[in-house]
């Protein structure tokens, strides 16, 4: 079975560091979960753009009694792309996140993966909830352009 790369803590170990220097009075993951749930309800499609790492986000988001995006988990994804702290989770979604919007592709729901044999794979990031969510948000906002 071909194995799918995971950022390291050497990896995201600079980006860490910028991070906890600018840390918020409530604290580095929490600040950083609010902003996401902020932008997530503003636009629910943007949970695409994290990528593989959603799922170990949407897992701290759940942890930190953030459930309006429901609670469903792609498990298989969630325990491979685990880090070993909350920390490291929130800057691997933010890492990915910025390479997606480098690419301009933070709505698409295609990711390409290295795997460690320097090949790469395709996948489809689908999450029902958020796609609701994202198909009610749009609903609305045409509804308000019509009236």
């Amino acid at each position: 079975m071909r194995k799918l790369k995971v950022l390291t803590e050497e990896e995201l170990q600079p980006i860490l560091v910028l991070a906890l220097e600018s840390e918020s009075d409530v604290g580095f993951v929490p600040g950083y979960l609010s902003g996401v749930a902020r932008s997530l309800i503003n636009s629910p499609g943007t949970y695409r753009s994290f990528g593989p790492y959603w799922w170990p986000l949407k897992e701290l988001l759940l942890k930190y009694s953030i459930d309006v995006f429901g609670s469903n988990v792609e498990a298989g994804t969630l325990n491979h792309f685990r880090l070993n702290s909350e920390d490291l989770v929130c800057v691997a979604a933010y890492a990915y996140q910025q390479q997606k919007l480098s690419e301009e592709k933070l709505l698409s729901t295609e990711h390409i993966l290295d795997i460690e044999d320097g090949e790469t794979e395709s996948y489809i990031l689908h999450d029902q909830k958020m796609e609701e969510l994202l198909i009610l948000k749009t609903m609305r906002g045409a509804k308000k352009t019509t009236s």
